[in-house]
């Protein structure tokens, strides 16, 4: 199980990183317009995610 969790947080922490480097570019490029705006949810939603995945996985630590 703690593998398991260890792996999902290092997916997670590596997808925020990623969505953070292409809504940049996007916003570099293209600026707001378009509905651009919209796009930096996804950094937030998958940092809240590893966020999720890192407190379970601490929770989880002793229970193993």
């Amino acid at each position: 199980m703690k593998n398991y969790l260890q792996i999902s947080e290092t997916v997670w922490l590596v997808i925020s990183i990623l969505t953070v480097l292409v809504v940049g570019y996007f916003l570099a490029t293209e600026g707001f317009a378009n509905g651009n705006f919209k796009l930096l949810f996804l950094p937030l939603v998958s940092g809240a995610m590893w966020m999720f995945r890192r407190i379970q996985r601490k929770k989880n630590i002793g229970k193993d």
